[in-house]
């Protein structure tokens, strides 16, 4: 049995075909602003799959907003401006680190690759502000973060490994100075002793002085007057 199509149903038949094909390629690559907010609402919710479905391969790997560090919190759009197969989308991002945030200007720039505009996350950051301040800052934090979690597990390595050696030397520097304080009151015990009995001998002095002074201002109790009487 032969299936015979009409010319005018085959036709139809093909050109409903050729568009579920094309169509939305065409419509998504015919609208770079609905690829850049899905691309920056990716980044917004930390959707690594989503991002890298809407950015370049090239660019996929450079996408340093998904590693945690910063926040993208808010996410505006501008003029738009289309050149052949490259985009350009004035953006504004709001980015919040710990309690504060900052406001980040640039350009969201989007390429055809396969027929489909994707951002280029390399060209994006390129437009950062002066001298790519918000992308050094990126590439500090992270830097600054594992050397530091490096230096904290070198150190801590090397002072196990250097404890017994700071032990004896704490046990030397111990021994050392109780000698060293043995010898000084060893060396000034002569004099000290000398300045103790000076001390002793002024002491007794003065006392005698108060003694002697005492009777002068006090006659004897016992010495009578000449005109007593004496029962």
């Amino acid at each position: 049995m032969t299936l015979k199509i009409k010319p005018f149903k085959s036709g139809l038949i093909c050109l409903t075909l050729l568009s579920a094909v094309l169509i939305p390629g065409c419509l998504e690559s015919k609208n770079p602003q609905v690829v850049s907010k899905s691309f920056w609402d990716a980044i917004k919710a930390q959707e690594s799959d989503t991002a890298y479905k809407y950015s370049t391969i090239d660019s996929q790997n450079s996408i340093d907003l998904l590693d945690g560090q910063l926040h993208v919190t808010e996410v505006t759009f501008g003029k738009i401006l289309i050149d052949g197969n490259k985009t350009t989308i004035e953006t504004t991002i709001q980015i919040r680190k710990n309690d504060s945030e900052e406001t980040i200007p640039l350009q969201t720039i989007l390429i055809t690759e396969a027929g489909l505009w994707k951002v280029d996350y390399v060209q994006t950051k390129s437009t950062f502000p002066i001298h790519n301040t918000f992308s050094e800052m990126l590439d500090n934090i992270r830097d600054f973060g594992d050397e530091f979690s490096e230096n904290m597990k070198n150190s801590l390595e090397d002072l196990k490994q250097k404890m017994p050696e700071i032990e004896k030397n704490m046990n030397e520097l111990s021994s050392a100075t109780s000698e060293k304080i043995r010898e000084a009151w060893e060396k000034h015990m002569p004099e000290i002793k000398k300045k103790v009995e000076e001390f002793g001998k002024a002491l007794e002095e003065a006392l005698k002085k108060m003694g002697n002074g005492s009777q002068k201002e006090n006659p004897e109790s016992d010495h009578h007057d000449e005109n007593s009487i004496t029962f």
